[in-house]
């Protein structure tokens, strides 16, 4: 999926983000949580607790962040989202895990977002 952003954002003529650890690692463990059908309290929770963690494990820091999730039936559906194709776009943190019930199959996604990109963010919610 990171591959995907990329191109995308290479043909818009965008700077590159740089995939950040920390929040890839908070952003995993959302999508896990996503993926089991836990409610949005628990998928941030499990952003907050991954990240915790890797925080105190690389003894680095992060700035405030903001998280979106959001289930995929197809790659071409990343286009919809706004603030991965947002020049304002640094670093980010994307995890997935496949998710299928009855209903079929989906990619439980969450995507960490820190400074200018979550205004982005949060205009789509």
């Amino acid at each position: 999926m990171e591959t995907w952003v990329r191109d995308a954002r290479s043909r818009q003529g965008l700077e590159p983000y740089q995939s950040d650890p920390v929040y890839r690692s908070g952003a995993q463990a959302g999508a896990e949580a996503l993926a089991r059908g836990e409610e949005e309290k628990e998928v941030v929770r499990a952003v907050e607790s991954a990240v915790a963690r890797e925080v105190n494990r690389l003894r680095t820091s992060r700035p405030s962040s903001c998280i979106t999730h959001f289930e995929l039936l197809e790659l071409a559906q990343l286009g919809t989202i706004p603030a991965l194709l947002s020049p304002d776009l640094r670093q980010f943190g994307l995890g997935t895990r496949l998710h299928e019930d009855k209903k079929g199959k989906r990619l439980s996604t969450v995507i960490m977002l820190d400074g200018p990109a979550c205004q982005v963010a949060n205009q789509r919610r």
